[in-house]
């Protein structure tokens, strides 16, 4: 009777779970597009959480105001100039970069402001980036649906509208280029999926298309190039190109390298230059090899080469056909043979003739933020530690690595040699995600990240020619759908960690192998037919990390765009409005780069710099001949070939000064860092900060070489500074032989072995101004309020002493 009762109730669970499973087969036409519906809001919102913060008025970071100029420029008189003079004074630039981008929030703000009167032009601006996100989200969700199915896309979509890694470009008031870079891309990369599927040259027309809208929007366009080009050689590689996927090739190139050479890029006109860059390289690469691989089978058929199963190395099978000798070929040798050959045909002769260094192309995929001291202190460019990435990603980490992982396994469960790949490819992820882009760490794991790069890429290589020479290739047989996607994932994962702004770009990739993981994790393990239990076990337990994940990242997102503030503050607002209302529009302003766009936009005046940092050689005389120079007839007779009217120092200038004197320093001449140091023990006087020794001292029997030692605390002792100075791990109190306080300095009569710097007492707690700074501009306009016939000061503004920004005019002595 019992088994009855057990039977009849495991009847009635099974009715009740058919009954579920056909209710949400029922809607499921439904609930796929409500769910992207919520998903898209979620976005949305998370992405508008600082809108308070703008005030309606503001807009985030410093990019976005020259591309509102632009933008405003275009609404007053119908077009955009073509040389923008208030940039890089006295000789300008071109507005070929930000050209497309100006005139498409133009033209879409003349649309919405039709619809919506009330809505302001800096109004449009600040919604603008959620709102293409929202539209980007929808291209996403077909795309990754084409390649795989609606629930990948889903999930695949979910993780993209909330990771931390993606919010900042897209968050409201971020209105710059990365955005509608991004909807093209996704648009491109659609009709790309759809072309090879279908292999309808049509789709590729129209994804070449919005490839080079792309290319004409951001520089990012090399994420797609790239990946395009790389998934057409491996497609040859595994022999699964057919010839109307040549066409289908050509189809997307032609449009996009037309688009790139004609409008305004960053790749120009059609040139040795244009062909020179990476990604251009290598399309044009990968379509020669195309091509010589559709046509050896005729070459080989003509020149009358047996075909046989046995093999020989490529090259004599290459030296074969050009002497036409009776060689053993096999059909499966063409891939290798074919890019063999276009490396000799192409790659050698462009590089013998100097067309390409190939150790510049090396450099460039090493550093692609650059090496010059300008681009390196952008702090977008310098390479993102562990933290940088967790802060991006939190604990979808986890899924990164094990959908990554998995993907990985899934190309190459077939072969004999998988778990040997798959143990290769977790040990280079764990090295790379936490290793240095920098080639001076010691530690194993901590190596160049080139080094674990070169040895994963060594064992897959190496695996595939041996699977190869032996004829065992058909073992692999991976989907294109997962080529494409690995190839994806892998190339962004590499060039975002060499450069910050590239988690960014990185991000979509994650999100689609978090997707793909997520879905089809389940179905491999009922293929290796684990048991039932610990499929639940191992089930529950990527519940829960994909649950703490969604949590972590929705939090982190809100978190931080709730508290984020713009750089261009109220105190800006005010300084700006008292530079458009008190100087000349012929007027030229100096500041350090940041501020360039600041003043041109909102103060309506040239500036000698601004952070395009398109003239780097200027930073460096602006840091060398003004900020960090001593001698007033040099400064001015720099000044003068600008026709500097105003100088403008922020306080942020301050906390940089590592940065801007290195930038200006010749063999470190004049490198130096100021030190900031807050009084952490009020009780007993004591500050913490930092300051690295800028010079070789001598003080006493201790000898300590530049930047070898540093200064991690400042006490004061009977109204004298004493500094405590740690070098290699023992620590030294040595006295300072000037304190200043409220601009007035004392000087010590001190005997024993010192430091030569000033002390500033103030409210905060002190700053220790080296021997090397306390005579520069900077130190005595800015830090010791010293007065010059030269520089008269017109304006201040902000809360204390050290956090106004300042504004002087210059000065030029009689001819």
């Amino acid at each position: 009777m019992s088994k009855r009762k057990s039977r009849g109730k495991k009847k009635v669970k099974s009715e009740k779970n058919r009954s579920i499973g056909d209710i949400l087969k029922k809607y499921e036409k439904f609930l796929y597009p409500f769910s992207l519906i919520l998903i898209i809001i979620l976005g949305f919102w998370v992405r508008t959480r600082n809108v308070g913060s703008l005030a309606g008025k503001y807009l985030l970071g410093v990019d976005p105001y020259v591309i509102y100029r632009y933008t405003e420029y275009i609404l007053d008189h119908g077009s955009l100039i073509a040389h923008d003079s208030l940039r890089y004074y006295p000789v300008g630039t071109s507005t070929d970069n930000l050209k497309l981008l100006s005139y498409i929030l133009a033209y879409s703000y003349k649309l919405i402001h039709s619809f919506i009167p009330s809505l302001t032009q800096m109004e449009w601006h600040i919604y603008y980036p959620p709102t293409i996100a929202a539209f980007s989200f929808i291209i996403f969700f077909l795309f990754v649906k084409e390649l795989f199915d609606k629930r990948v896309a889903l999930v695949s979509t979910l993780f993209l509208a909330i990771l931390p890694a993606y919010n900042f470009r897209t968050m409201a008031g971020f209105a710059d280029k990365e955005s509608m870079a991004m909807l093209f891309m996704f648009i491109s990369l659609y009709f790309w999926v759809r072309a090879w599927k279908s292999e309808k040259i049509i789709f590729a027309l129209i994804s070449g298309v919005f490839g080079g809208l792309m290319a004409s929007t951001w520089w990012g366009v090399r994420f797609l190039t790239i990946l395009i080009g790389l998934f057409i050689l491996t497609e040859i590689l595994f022999t699964k190109v057919k010839q109307k996927h040549f066409w289908v090739y050509c189809g997307w190139l032609f449009p996009f390298l037309f688009l790139s050479a004609t409008l305004p890029t960053k790749y120009g006109s059609i040139s040795f230059y244009f062909i020179k860059n990476i990604d251009i390289g290598l399309l044009i690469f990968s379509l020669f090899t195309f091509l010589i691989y559709m046509i050896l089978p005729t070459i080989i058929h003509r020149l009358n080469i047996k075909m046989d199963k046995s093999d020989l190395p490529i090259l004599a099978a290459f030296l074969g056909i050009l002497h036409r000798l009776n060689i053993k070929y096999d059909k499966s040798d063409l891939p290798l043979l074919a890019i063999s050959l276009g490396i000799l045909l192409i790659i050698v002769p462009v590089a013998l003739l100097g067309i390409i260094d190939i150790g510049e192309i090396i450099y460039r995929l090493s550093f692609p933020g650059g090496t010059l001291k300008g681009l390196v202190y952008v702090a977008e460019n310098v390479p993102p530690t562990f933290i940088d990435i967790w802060s991006g990603f939190g604990f979808s980490l986890v899924l990164i690595l094990a959908g990554s992982t998995f993907l990985f396994y899934k190309l190459v469960e077939n072969s004999r040699f998988n778990d040997i790949l798959t143990v290769s490819y977790i040990l280079f992820f764990i090295a790379v995600i936490n290793g240095s882009v920098t080639p001076t760490e010691t530690n194993f794991f901590n190596k160049t990240y080139f080094f674990w790069l070169f040895g994963f890429i060594s064992v897959v290589g190496i695996v595939y020619l041996y699977s190869h020479f032996n004829r065992n290739l058909e073992e692999f047989n991976p989907k294109w759908q997962l080529i494409f996607v690995w190839l994806w994932f892998f190339f962004s994962f590499i060039m975002a960690r060499t450069m910050m702004r590239l988690i960014f770009v990185f991000t979509p990739a994650v999100s689609l192998v978090i997707g793909y993981f997520v879905v089809e994790f389940n179905q491999f393990l009922k293929s290796k037919r684990c048991f039932l239990k610990t499929r639940e076990y191992i089930l529950t337990v990527l519940i829960v990390v994909v649950s703490i994940a969604i949590i972590w990242n929705i939090a982190s997102s809100f978190v931080y765009n709730t508290g984020i503030e713009p750089i261009f503050s109220e105190d800006w607002d005010n300084a700006t409005s008292w530079i458009r209302e008190n100087t000349s529009p012929d007027d030229v302003f100096l500041s350090w780069w940041d501020y360039g766009y600041f003043i041109q936009t909102m103060g309506e005046r040239a500036t000698v710099l601004d952070p395009g940092n398109k003239r780097v050689d200027w930073s460096h005389l602006v840091s060398r001949y003004f900020f960090f120079n001593s001698n007033e007839t040099t400064t001015l007779e720099f000044l003068r070939t600008h026709d500097v009217s105003y100088i403008l120092i922020h306080p942020e200038d301050l906390r940089i000064t590592r940065a801007v004197s290195e930038i200006g320093s010749e063999d470190d001449d004049i490198k130096t860092n100021l030190g900031i140091f807050y009084e952490a023990d009020e009780k007993n006087g004591v500050y913490s900060g930092v300051w690295w020794v800028d010079q070789d001292l001598e003080l006493g029997d201790l000898f300590v070489e530049m930047g070898e030692a540093r200064v991690e605390e400042m006490s004061m002792e009977d109204n004298t500074p004493i500094a405590t100075l740690t070098h290699e791990n023992q620590q030294y109190k040595f006295p300072i032989s000037c304190v200043c306080e409220l601009t007035e300095c004392m000087n010590y009569n001190i005997t024993q072995p010192h430091l030569k710097g000033c002390v500033i007492l103030h409210e905060s707690g002190l700053f220790y101004v080296p021997e090397k700074m306390k005579d520069t501009n900077l130190a005595k306009l800015y830090l010791f309020d010293l007065k010059s016939e030269f520089f008269n000061e017109v304006y201040r503004c902000g809360d204390s002493q050290f956090e106004l920004i300042r504004i002087w005019e210059v000065k030029y002595p009689l001819e």
